[in-house]
């Protein structure tokens, strides 16, 4: 009697063990389609409508000029360290090309 109590309670311990791994798996799918759920209306709200879209772009750009101009600034301060050790003069090291040219076409 005593040998079929213990298999009992070793099954039980192995079934709520098992309970509770497929009790996780499935908070950690549910948690999965939620997010993906997100994912996916954002995307159409960002596609589906011509001011998401609008949006989307505007974002874009923000993003893209921001990167553009940290990496400017990276550039520029290794450029002005060199000049600088080579005995060069600085100034002329303070605007990018892009800056000139958009001064150039925006002053005519």
């Amino acid at each position: 009697e005593q040998s079929t109590l213990v298999q009992t309670s070793k099954s039980k311990i192995k079934s709520t063990a098992m309970q509770q791994r497929i009790r996780n798996l499935k908070l950690k799918m549910n948690q999965a389609k939620q997010l993906n759920r997100q994912a996916v209306v954002k995307e159409g709200e960002r596609l589906g409508s011509m001011e998401g879209a609008a949006k989307a772009r505007q974002r874009q750009l923000r993003q893209d000029k921001r990167s553009q101009k940290e990496e400017w600034n990276k550039n520029n301060s290794k450029a002005i360290e060199v000049a600088s050790s080579s005995g060069v003069d600085a100034k002329y090291l303070v605007t990018s090309a892009k800056d000139s040219m958009n001064k150039t076409y925006h002053a005519q």
